[in-house]
């Protein structure tokens, strides 16, 4: 019997996000499967699959392709039983020979595991949203898109509103600012520009025989497996940072809007690093009952800002639900959690 807790993820990470578990290899003709969710979760938790492997999948995958984001360190992979890892020479691409859903391929002798990986929309739609403002998140790696997009919502907001562009937004009243709230779409690991970035940036092409760690083997080594998904990890944190979050700040400056942004959340980018160019960095506190508490995106964001040199932290406040605290603690309470940011860094 082996028996472990996996963490429950919040937003669009869940979404086809592979959990991963290691046991001893054990043999037996019949397997049951006994799933359990805490009850909170029962109405949205589902398992879609489950594959009893034969070989050594990468722990944290899920965490180490960014199809999870995941603010925790990630660990070094253990090293791999030789017999057990795939090498360089044995990854062969089968480019041409696939014809709709039918492969042609003359295939060697022994035991293959045949990939087939395609570029396509995760699917996850942007919430919250008003009724007729919904729809698929946008391509957060293509600058393009995200000028199409503020184009098209915040310019018309902006044209309605009659803002001068070459207005001081500091020094005018009504719409002045424009937000990115913590980051929770969940993650994003392809565009149709990361080929090509991948290869300048890193020297190399992320279409290599290493790509099988995308699905969790374990390539050359467990150290090179590692490097290759540091440098495919880091190539879409930069890549997110260059043409989203800065260049949200290019867009709406272009309106005569300041920029403000939550930089934490599923990103795929580390929290608290793709915000440094913002005009207003800002965190976010939620009541909780019977807590007078200091949040980490405080503390993140405060820190943060003092390294880039922004004089003001912004901070959503007061924030809660009618499940948790409700607005229904004395003032008092509130008083003292509103002391207690404003003591990290809120100003």
């Amino acid at each position: 019997v082996f028996s472990r807790a996996l963490p429950f993820c919040n937003g669009g990470s869940i979404i086809g996000t592979p959990r991963n578990l290691r046991f001893p290899a054990t043999e037996s003709d019949a397997w049951r499967v006994t799933v359990s969710f805490k009850q909170s979760y029962r109405k949205e938790c589902r398992v879609k699959s489950i594959d009893l492997g034969t070989f050594v999948r990468l722990g944290n995958l899920a965490e180490k392709t960014l199809r999870a984001p995941s603010s925790r360190g990630l660990s070094p992979e253990p090293r791999c039983p030789a017999d057990l890892l795939v090498r360089r020479e044995d990854v062969v691409f089968l480019d041409g020979r696939l014809k709709g859903d039918e492969l042609k391929w003359d295939v060697p002798a022994g035991e293959w595991t045949v990939y087939r990986m395609v570029e396509a929309s995760n699917g996850f739609g942007c919430l919250p949203a008003t009724p007729g403002g919904s729809g698929l998140e946008i391509d957060k790696f293509d600058r393009r898109a995200l000028e199409k997009h503020v184009a098209a919502f915040l310019g018309r907001m902006a044209r309605l509103c009659e803002i001068d562009p070459a207005s001081d937004p500091a020094k005018r009243s009504g719409f002045v600012t424009a937000l990115i709230d913590s980051y929770e779409p969940g993650g994003q690991n392809w565009g149709a520009n990361f080929a090509a970035e991948f290869r300048r940036r890193r020297g190399y092409d992320v279409v290599s025989p290493l790509l099988p760690a995308l699905a969790g083997r374990v390539v050359a080594s467990a150290e090179e497996t590692d490097r290759f998904l540091e440098d495919f990890r880091k190539t879409c944190a930069e890549l997110f940072r260059e043409n989203y979050a800065d260049a949200f700040t290019d867009c709406v400056h272009a309106l005569g809007l300041q920029s403000a942004i939550e930089p934490y959340g599923e990103a795929p980018a580390p929290n608290f690093t793709f915000a440094t160019n913002c005009d207003l960095p800002m965190a976010e506190f939620w009541l909780r009952p019977g807590q007078v508490y200091v949040p980490p995106t405080v503390v993140g964001v405060a820190e943060m800002a003092r390294a880039h040199g922004h004089r003001i932290v912004q901070s959503e406040s007061f924030t809660s639900k009618p499940a948790d605290d409700d607005w229904k603690q004395p003032i008092s309470i509130y008083k003292a959690q509103g002391d207690k940011v404003y003591a990290a860094g809120v100003n």
